[in-house]
């Protein structure tokens, strides 16, 4: 695979605040750098959201 080739890592995500910022780390430290991560928050309740948006920043 060449290296300008980017890869999408889509991650689902529904009530999994106490993983959501272990999975995100892991994807977050792959050495191949062209990468791009989707979040879809599929309506959690719990703090889900609140972080991954403070990953994100």
């Amino acid at each position: 695979m060449d290296n300008t080739d980017l890869v999408t890592v889509i991650c689902i995500a529904f009530n999994h605040e106490e993983w959501i910022e272990e999975t995100l780390e892991s994807v977050r430290s792959q050495d191949y750098y062209a990468k791009e991560l989707i979040i879809v928050d599929n309506g959690s309740t719990d703090k889900t959201a609140e972080k991954n948006k403070k990953l994100g920043q």
